[in-house]
Parts: C-alpha cells; sequence; structure tokens
C-alpha cells in the first residue's frame, strides 16, 4: 500500500495539469458568488457569469475528455464534476437573481451544457472504440 502514489491516480482525471486549477478555479468562484449574495445581496453581473458557467465548464470538460487513456473511467469522473458544477452554479444563480420566477431560463443553461458534455462523449467513445 505504501507503493501508491497521488500520480498513480491522477492519470485518471486526463490533463489533470489544466484540469485542477479550471475546476478549482471555477467552484471557488461559485463559492465566492454565493457568499457575497449572501451578504450583499442579488448582483446582475454575476447572474450573467453563472448562467454561461455551466457551458463552458462543459466545453473544457468535453476538451479534457480527448486527453486520456482511460475513456470509461475519466467519463465517469468527468460526469459527477458535470453534475457538481451544474448544482453549484444553479445555486449561486438562484442567490444572485431578484427574481426568483425567472429561474426557469436556466433550464436552457443546463440543457445547452449537457448536450455539449455527452456530445464529446459519444464524440470520444467513437474515436476511443474504432480509432485506438
Amino acid at each position: 500500500m505504501s507503493n501508491l502514489k497521488l500520480e498513480s491516480y491522477l492519470k485518471y482525471l486526463g490533463w489533470y495539469e489544466v484540469f485542477i486549477p479550471a475546476f478549482l478555479f471555477i467552484f471557488l468562484a461559485l463559492f465566492f458568488i454565493i457568499k457575497y449574495c449572501k451578504v450583499k445581496g442579488p448582483n446582475s453581473k454575476f447572474a450573467t457569469f453563472c448562467f454561461y458557467i455551466p457551458m463552458i465548464g462543459s466545453a473544457i470538460l468535453g476538451v479534457l475528455l480527448f486527453y486520456s487513456p482511460y475513456f470509461w473511467s475519466t467519463f465517469a469522473i468527468y460526469t459527477i464534476v458535470f453534475f457538481l458544477l451544474n448544482i453549484s452554479s444553479f445555486n449561486a444563480l438562484g442567490q444572485s437573481i431578484d427574481d426568483k420566477t425567472g429561474m426557469g431560463v436556466t433550464m436552457f443553461s443546463g440543457l445547452i451544457s449537457m448536450s455539449i458534455f455527452f456530445f464529446s462523449g459519444i464524440v470520444r467513445f467513437i474515436n476511443f472504440s474504432f480509432f485506438t
């Protein structure tokens, strides 16, 4: 058990030199937005940022999926991160808007981000299955 190193687990994250800092920044920014909006109140600039974060994050995950030789394990980890990202960004968006009836519009953001991520997964699966 002492021979196991952190690098043996990091290989399942794909290109972890990009994955870890990018998503640490995104999750820390969402945490800051939630805390800021609880203290200071809603902010429309943060609401715009939170609307686009799931789409940007799913595009990053989709691109990083192509840099992993371990398709299934990386796809499973990225799917969990994808759902955590959507939940966190919708929570931050809910904190940063005035009118809560507008939350239905965020379904569009989630739908677009889901289609980006899973389309990238399908393309990577085809690439993994037939061309490797």
